[in-house]
């Protein structure tokens, strides 16, 4: 019984190929811009000191506790993360992009 073209030895690499990534983080639809990054970096940190930790922030957005701690620190934040503290902190996800939440004290400036 014949397999056409199939029967034919075929090689699938000839020689070792390496690929690599240019860019590991992600641009496209979903990238924020530098200001949106810095807004939603810092709700997220003002998230995890109102619920209690890393941990329980994680939990709330239904996320993972390793996702939720790069973020806050200096991997980027993407436009789903942001989506996701904007409704863990039920809040409208433009006043998390724009800076408006969480308040800021009129004294001192600090969230």
């Amino acid at each position: 019984m014949s397999r056409g073209h199939y029967d034919r030895d075929m090689t699938i690499l000839r020689e070792k190929v390496i690929y690599s990534r240019q860019n590991r983080h992600r641009t496209g639809i979903s990238a924020l811009m530098p200001t949106e990054q810095e807004n939603a970096k810092r709700a997220l940190r003002a998230l995890c000191k109102r619920i209690g930790g890393a941990r329980k922030a994680a939990l709330a957005m239904g996320m993972s506790h390793g996702a939720v701690a790069h973020a806050a620190g200096k991997r980027p934040v993407s436009a789903e993360m942001a989506l996701r503290i904007a409704r863990a902190a039920r809040v409208p996800v433009s006043d998390v992009l724009r800076g408006v939440w969480p308040p800021r004290c009129w004294a001192c400036g600090r969230a």
